[in-house]
């Protein structure tokens, strides 16, 4: 007798929503759902009407070696690939170190862009693209009901996983999801991505930076990484702190306090600036979190997982799904 495989909602298509997917296809009939027009979460690229930027994670390292073998297939591919950057530290606008990025201790990225990493693990699941999950409700038959803004139903399944960002996942899990206190403390930092592309090559010595004492804490020079198309760009990242600090702050005042302290690191006259664009990312970052790595509750059949589970690092989102479904798939087969 065959016996049927059990229907898995997966809500967001981040690196960690992705992982479990991915992990969980062969064994069960998993549905992804993204509020967003693409895949990939913070993993993420902007196309403008000249230029991309990498306006999300600016690269990964992997130390982890399962994780190590999930990525494996791309760096065979060159789908990703190291990126040997010049990294300098800057102390307000004086460079204070500098270094070069090399194999002992490599630095990832996508190639020709951050997103196709996402793209890859996408190919083969089910994706329903542009849909904002607003509620889940249980019904008489102990499945779960996902409802879209409009309160039209989106599916009936078995088990229903969150990996989006605490915050968001607290706003359509039920309360009776055993953790539901523990989404609640969750608190991660915001951020403000800053991409600029210029008529002319800039003259800068270093091609990722570091920076202290400002209301910026990272700029990339976009079109140093591997596989990107000849402009230039540059990829300028805001403290943490600072923009918790302005997060709903009109984008305009945002951007123009970023161009002026950009300005006072690097000489990019606005003649030379061709585009400039701001994203806000409300829920960017978290520090170290020793509490969970995932939350699992068996009775109810839910779950939640991402790198706020234990570190807003790419590698950390992957740990979180893997750990999860390393404790579900007796469950689910």
């Amino acid at each position: 007798m065959t016996i049927k495989k059990q229907d898995i909602a997966i809500i967001g298509s981040g690196i960690s929503g992705l992982s479990i997917g991915h992990m969980l296809n062969h064994i069960a009939n998993v549905k992804i759902f993204e509020k967003s027009r693409g895949v990939g979460g913070r993993i993420a690229t902007r196309y403008t009407r000249n230029f991309e930027f990498d306006h999300g994670a600016q690269f990964f390292t992997i130390k982890d070696d399962v994780f190590r073998k999930f990525i494996q297939p791309l760096i065979n591919e060159g789908i990703v690939v190291i990126w040997n950057a010049r990294f300098a530290e800057i102390n307000q606008n004086k460079i204070t170190k500098q270094s070069q990025w090399n194999t002992e201790y490599p630095h990832y990225v996508g190639s020709p862009r951050m997103n196709v990493i996402c793209k890859y693990f996408a190919q083969k699941l089910s994706i329903e693209l542009d849909v904002d999950v607003q509620r889940i409700a249980k019904t008489n038959r102990n499945k779960w009901q996902l409802f879209d803004k409009n309160d039209i139903i989106l599916g009936e399944f078995d088990w229903v996983i969150s990996s989006v960002p605490a915050h968001q996942a607290k706003t359509f899990i039920p309360k009776e999801f055993y953790y539901y206190r523990d989404l609640e403390r969750v608190k991660m930092s915001g951020c403000y991505s800053l991409m600029l592309g210029f008529h002319n090559k800039l003259n800068i010595s270093w091609d990722a930076a570091l920076v202290k004492y400002s209301n910026i804490s990272w700029i990339s020079n976009n079109s140093s990484k591997p596989g990107r198309k000849p402009s230039n760009t540059l990829v300028v990242l805001a403290n943490n702190k600072w923009a918790d600090k302005h997060i709903d702050y009109d984008l305009e005042y945002i951007k123009s306090k970023m161009i002026k302290s950009i300005s006072e690191i690097i000489d990019c006259s606005n003649n030379d600036l061709v585009e400039s664009v701001i994203h806000r990312w409300r829920y960017a970052n978290i520090g170290k979190n020793h509490r969970y790595q995932y939350l699992l509750d068996q009775q109810n059949k839910l779950a939640a997982i991402g790198d706020w589970c234990i570190q807003g690092k790419i590698e950390k989102a992957f740990i979180s799904a893997e750990l999860l479904y390393k404790q579900i798939i007796g469950l689910v087969e």
